[in-house]
């Protein structure tokens, strides 16, 4: 898996409250069928939460698995 590139972080900062979980798998350079492997065997590198019957990953458990800081938007501030 690779590592997180600034390129990386200038999308998870734009990313919604919750991704798809091939869009996550992209960030360690996973694919998609790849993705749904490790979600099922419980080792996908980040939690994975079942909705309905999509798999998502929050943007913040996306950032605390890549180990960087999720930096709060305008849009959080206003919200707030």
């Amino acid at each position: 898996m690779r590592s997180i590139t600034a390129a990386h972080l200038a999308e998870l900062d734009t990313l919604p409250a919750t991704v798809d979980l091939p869009q996550a798998g992209r960030f360690w350079g996973i694919g998609r069928d790849a993705a749904y492997r490790l979600a099922h065997s419980g080792q996908f590198p980040a939690p994975v939460h079942r909705v309905g019957a999509r798999y998502v990953v929050t943007k913040a458990d996306l950032a605390a698995a890549l180990g960087v800081p999720l930096r709060r938007s305008v849009a959080d501030d206003e919200t707030n």
